[in-house]
């Protein structure tokens, strides 16, 4: 049981709960009230604004489930569905995506609040110091910087969404689970929040052997003849997660996965060894989220062998006897147990030997509970007069909060995010290439070329890092290196065009761009065949780009060709006042009639 004193009865004061609801939400948005001027970001580019499967024009069911299946492109249509609305009611602003994400970050802690409060009285625990507990631990949570990369950045939706369906239905579970009259109808929506959860995201998957675990600890509370009675459930989970297997390890999706970690720099045994040291990791990350240590891109060692680095062998002895100790001390310490179970249990299936990043913060979104959780309720629930334990615990929160919004502030532009990570990750490639892309080519090309040099060691097939040390040295006088970096740009461009039905508006523009370019530089090397087709490929990606249809135009002129350059005229959408040199070089170069000469 727990701490019996004269606090105020949980329904005595309900103005109480008011206060503390808006305490959580005004500090929530100071928080995040950057975030809200945040531009699409990386992943956001590709998969929300260029995503022609989210831009529904109705909302009728065949728009819908297209946007939500995206041809069996995606796996996650809840939270893909929950785009396509963003747009059809706010278009490409990023604005409303944010507020969405703002808005489910707020629902979450809401059920953080509501959970841990009905656990806590459940336990025996003062009503007023469980829903203190309960909103403590919500309050730390909400504010905490290591949520930022599932909130700000808006295609991590699928993550916060899936977390917010997880915790809401282990509410409603539990609300089922003390037999009140409405238990099948808690039940129902319990079932169905955790069928949403694994439609927006598959890390869901271990929710129902979670939830299963709740019952156990706090319900069943493992007394004698428990696998008897709950032999219905295990049933179930067998059936479920044979399904699931069968289902993960098609023939197609284990040669997908093959052809995933082909492109890895770590094998599936060398990633499932490492994860050991990422797990042991992540709870420095929760305990200690300050701003120089968050980062989108970690770098991490591979392990490859159990000593090396022999930290992987502590490690795993680490983890596995942190499990060990959990499952002894199941009965005695069962929020310890549970907390661990929780934190292990969320993390598990982006631990597994699967072709991803071997960290990512966005991934302690909700597994972080399990250590936030225990830290701000054990003051509150354990200490006879807690009111300085409190104290702290909110000056706490409050800093949390200020990093937060200073985490916010990294993500306001492309190159001040990746110019963060490239300082906190420098030999990321990753990082490399996108701080190559982020930079304004036409103001800082020196950190440019620099950048994308960096980057060219691992994204020697991407046009974007050549065209933009290409127009570098262009903008510097540099005609040959422009050349030569411009004409690797074309040449990767040109394989990628094979595929050319499935380019971007964005994609065609920017290619049109490098042969721009190219042709600007045969010009100024009076070379003009070469810039005449450098310039009718601008014009074949992008044209509207009158600019290179009146050069193309000069070229012709150039190189003789004026019937051609004259023709081109005359098609063209808009007159120009550059097309009368053109007219007149031609008409120079006409023969003159005998006695005009």
């Amino acid at each position: 049981m727990g701490v019996k004193s004269g606090a105020p009865k949980a329904n005595s004061r309900p103005g109480i709960y008011v206060g503390q609801a808006l305490a959580l939400l005004v500090m929530a948005l100071l928080a995040y009230l950057p975030s809200f001027r945040v531009p699409f970001q990386y992943d956001d580019v590709g998969l929300i604004e260029h995503n022609q499967y989210i831009r529904i024009s109705s909302l009728s069911p065949a728009n819908l489930a297209r946007a939500g299946i995206q041809d069996y492109k995606q796996n996650r249509p809840v939270s893909n569905l929950s785009f396509a609305l963003n747009y059809y009611f706010g278009g490409l602003d990023p604005f409303g995506y944010h507020l969405v994400n703002f808005v489910i970050l707020i629902l979450t802690a809401a059920g953080i609040w509501l959970l841990m409060r009905k656990l806590l009285l459940r336990l025996g625990f003062d009503p007023f110091r469980s829903g203190l507990a309960g909103w403590m631990t919500a309050l730390i949570w909400a504010a905490h910087p290591l949520n930022t990369q599932a909130v700000t950045y808006i295609i991590q939706r699928h993550t916060s969404l899936s977390g917010a369906f997880c915790i809401w239905s282990l509410f409603f579970f539990h609300l089922g689970a003390e037999q009140g009259r409405a238990t099948r109808f808690f039940y129902a929506l319990s079932g169905i929040s955790c069928a949403l959860a694994l439609l927006c995201k598959e890390t869901a998957l271990t929710l129902p052997l979670i939830i299963f675990a709740y019952q156990l600890y706090f319900f069943d509370e493992f007394k004698p003849g428990w696998l008897r009675r709950n032999w219905k459930w295990i049933m179930g989970l067998m059936l479920f997660y044979l399904a699931a297997s069968a289902f993960a390890l098609r023939p197609s999706m284990l040669e997908r996965l093959s052809y995933y970690f082909g492109m890895m720099q770590f094998s599936a045994g060398q990633r499932l060894l490492t994860e050991f040291r990422v797990l042991v990791w992540y709870p420095l990350l929760v305990i200690f989220p300050l701003p120089c240590n968050l980062s989108l891109v970690h770098e991490f060692g591979v392990s490859t062998s159990l000593l090396h680095p022999v930290t992987t062998l502590i490690d795993m002895i680490l983890v596995s006897g942190l499990v060990f100790a959990a499952l002894v001390w199941a009965r005695q310490r069962k929020l310890f147990s549970f907390a661990v179970v929780w934190y292990f249990g969320l993390l598990l299936v982006e631990a597994l030997p699967l072709p991803i990043e071997l960290a990512h913060e966005h991934r302690l979104y909700l597994a972080s509970l399990g250590i936030i959780a225990p830290l701000a309720c054990a003051p509150v629930l354990k200490i006879e007069k807690f009111g300085r334990a409190f104290i702290l615990l909110v000056l706490i929160a409050i800093f949390f909060a200020g990093f937060t919004r200073e985490r916010n502030s990294v993500w306001q532009s492309g190159e001040g995010l990746w110019k963060d990570t490239i300082e906190k990750a420098p030999y990321s490639s990753v990082a490399w290439y996108n701080y190559c892309t982020a930079l304004p080519v036409e103001t800082k090309c020196d950190r440019v070329i620099n950048a994308c040099s960096r980057a060219l060691e691992s994204y020697e097939n991407d046009y974007r890092v050549y065209n933009n040390v290409g127009y570098c040295h262009l903008q510097s006088g540099r005609l040959d290196d422009a050349e030569k970096y411009l004409a690797a740009a074309s040449r990767v461009v040109s394989k990628k065009s094979i595929n050319a039905e499935n380019l971007s508006i964005q994609d065609r523009q920017e290619m049109g761009a490098i042969d721009f370019n190219l042709g600007n530089i045969y010009m100024i090397k009076k070379e003009y065949e070469k810039a005449a087709k450098s310039y009718e490929a601008a014009i074949k990606n992008n044209p509207v780009d009158h600019e290179a249809r009146r050069n193309l135009a000069l070229a012709l002129s150039k190189s003789g060709k004026c019937e051609q350059a004259l023709e081109l005229i005359e098609k063209a959408p808009a007159p120009s006042e550059e097309f009368k040199k053109v007219i007149e070089d031609c008409n120079r170069q006409k023969p003159r009639p005998p006695g005009q000469e």
